[in-house]
C-alpha cells in the first residue's frame, strides 16, 4: 500500500498589534527592561555582535530555534543580512529586495507576518529532525521609518501576549538600529575627514618648509646683521607675513665710502593661513626679481615697482582679486668714516627707531597706502625717508598682528604700548627684549587665541 504524501498547511494569523500589552510585572516588564539593557552596547560593540547577543536570548524565550535580522536600505529598496541565531550564514540569502520572500513582503507592507503550520514541518540537524510550528516575520520600524526585517522559525506557536511584546520591543530595536547605523555614518564620515585633514595638514606641512626655505635662515641674519631678533608666529602652520634681508654692498656702484649696504623689509600680506603664505612667496620673490636682479636700491621705488608687480602677476587688471601687503623697508648703508644712513619707505607700517644715548623712540611714519589691489590708483605716492643714526640705535619693523593681539575683553595691544615697551627696555640686549616683549604679549592675550600672524624684526646698529 502507498504511504500518502504529507503536505505543510500554512495558515496566516493576524494579530491585532494596537491591543495593549497584555503583561505581569514578573513576566514582560522586567524582561522588557532587561532586553533594553541588552541594547546599551558598548562603544567597541559593532551593530552586528550587539544583535546577535540580543537575538540570542530574545529568540528562545519567544520559542524559536532560528532567526534571521536584516537591516533596510529604503533607498535601494533591499534589505542586507546583519545577524542571525542558529542559522548557517552561508546557506542564507545575504540580500533580499523589497517584495521577494516573506522577509520582502514584510519590508514592502511594513506588517508583520505570522504563518502557522497546522502540520509538523521539520528542520533536520545531524540526527535529529527539529519540529517547525510557524514562521514569524516582523518589521523594525523606527517612527514609521522601515530600518530592518527580523524573521523567526518557532518550534511552538507564539502567543499573542509575547507576540505584542516583541512588536513593541521591535520599535526599540528600531530607534537603536537608527541611531547606531547613524553614528557608524557619522564615524565613517569623521574618519574620511579624519583622512582628509591629514592630506590637507601633509600639504600644509610642506608648503610650511617650502615657505621657510624662502626666508633668510638664522645663520644668514646672525652673519649679516649681527645683533638682532625676530618673532615670527604664524597663526597657522604658515604665514602671510615674511621678513627679507638682502646684501646688496656688491652691486653698488662707487663703493669707494660705502662699507656696506643691506636691504631689510618686513611685509604683511592680504589673509594668513594658506592664501596668505602664497601671496608671501609671491611678494618674496618679486623683491628678489627688483633688488636682486634688477638691481634697484631706492626704497620707495622698490615697493612701487612691487605694488605693480602684484598688480600684473595677479592679473588685477581683469579680475575682482584685491590681494596685496603692507609693509615697510629699509636700505642701510654702513660708511667707512663710521657713519650709518638708513632711507625708509612704508606702505601703511612705520619704523620704530631706539636711541639709547637720548633714551628715546623715534617713529617715521609710513604713506598710507597699501601695495597692490584694485582699490590704489596706477600711481601711489610712496615717499622715500632718510635719517643719519648712530652705532647702538636700533630699529624695529613690525606687521599689525603684535598690536591687534586681543585680551578676553578685546582690547588691541596697541602700536603705542608697544612703542612706550620699547621705550622701557632699550637699554637691555635685544635677546632680552624679545623675552619681555613675548612675556607682555602672552600676560596681555590671558590664553586669548592669536587672531593674525605676528612678525617683528629688530637689529641693532
Amino acid at each position: 500500500m502507498k504511504k500518502k504524501k504529507m503536505q505543510t498547511q500554512l495558515s496566516t494569523v493576524n494579530y491585532d498589534t494596537k491591543k495593549p500589552l497584555q503583561t505581569t510585572k514578573i513576566d514582560y516588564n522586567q524582561l522588557f527592561s532587561y532586553y533594553l539593557k541588552k541594547m546599551q552596547w558598548q562603544e567597541e560593540q559593532s551593530i552586528q555582535q550587539c544583535m546577535d547577543d540580543l537575538l540570542s536570548e530574545l529568540i528562545p524565550f519567544l520559542g524559536g530555534v532560528r532567526a534571521t535580522l536584516y537591516l533596510a536600505y529604503p533607498e535601494t529598496k533591499t534589505l542586507d543580512y546583519l545577524a542571525g541565531y542558529g542559522v548557517d550564514v552561508q546557506g542564507i540569502s545575504k540580500e533580499i529586495i523589497y517584495g521577494q520572500e516573506l522577509v520582502g513582503q514584510v519590508a514592502k507592507t511594513k506588517k508583520s507576518i505570522y504563518q502557522h503550520y497546522e502540520n509538523d514541518a521539520g528542520l533536520f540537524a545531524a540526527t535529529v529532525k527539529i519540529s517547525i510550528k510557524g514562521i514569524l516575520v516582523v518589521p523594525i520600524l523606527a517612527n514609521q521609518e522601515l530600518t530592518g526585517v527580523l524573521e523567526v522559525i518557532l518550534t511552538k506557536p507564539v502567543s499573542e501576549p509575547k507576540f505584542n511584546f516583541l512588536q513593541q520591543l521591535a520599535q526599540h530595536i528600531g530607534s537603536n538600529l537608527k541611531i547606531r547605523r547613524q553614528e557608524q555614518a557619522l564615524r565613517v564620515k569623521n574618519i574620511e575627514l579624519e583622512q582628509k585633514n591629514a592630506n590637507i595638514t601633509s600639504s600644509i606641512k610642506y608648503a610650511c618648509t617650502i615657505q621657510q626655505a624662502i626666508l633668510p635662515t638664522k645663520a644668514f641674519l646672525t652673519q649679516t646683521l649681527l645683533d638682532h631678533f625676530l618673532i615670527y608666529k604664524p597663526k597657522d602652520l604658515v604665514s602671510g607675513d615674511f621678513y627679507w634681508v638682502s646684501d646688496v654692498t656688491e652691486n653698488v656702484k662707487h663703493t669707494k665710502q660705502l662699507n656696506k649696504r643691506l636691504v631689510v623689509a618686513v611685509m604683511d600680506c592680504t589673509g594668513h593661513g594658506v592664501p596668505g603664505s602664497m601671496m608671501s612667496m609671491v611678494g618674496n620673490t618679486l623683491l628678489n626679481q627688483i633688488v636682486k636682479e634688477q638691481h634697484n636700491h631706492d626704497p620707495a621705488n622698490i615697493l612701487i615697482e612691487l605694488h605693480h608687480k602684484v598688480q600684473e602677476v595677479l592679473r588685477q587688471d581683469e579680475s575682482e582679486n584685491n590681494d596685496g601687503m603692507d609693509g615697510g623697508l629699509c636700505v642701510l648703508d654702513f660708511f667707512k668714516s663710521g657713519e650709518i644712513q638708513v632711507t625708509y619707505a612704508g606702505a601703511k607700517r612705520c619704523l620704530a627707531i631706539a636711541k639709547p644715548k637720548l633714551r628715546a623712540v623715534e617713529i617715521v611714519k609710513g604713506d598710507r597706502t597699501s601695495l597692490g589691489g584694485l582699490h590704489n590708483p596706477d600711481q601711489i605716492g610712496i615717499k622715500n625717508q632718510t635719517l643719519r643714526l648712530n652705532k647702538g640705535d636700533m630699529l624695529y619693523l613690525t606687521t599689525d598682528g603684535f598690536e591687534d593681539a586681543c585680551c578676553p575683553l578685546r582690547k588691541k595691544y596697541k602700536f603705542r604700548k608697544l612703542i612706550q615697551d620699547i621705550q622701557e627696555i632699550m637699554l637691555e640686549p635685544l635677546a632680552t627684549q624679545k623675552e619681555i616683549l613675548l612675556q607682555r604679549l602672552q600676560e596681555h592675550k590671558q590664553g586669548v587665541p592669536q587672531r593674525d600672524d605676528i612678525t617683528m624684526f629688530a637689529l641693532k646698529l
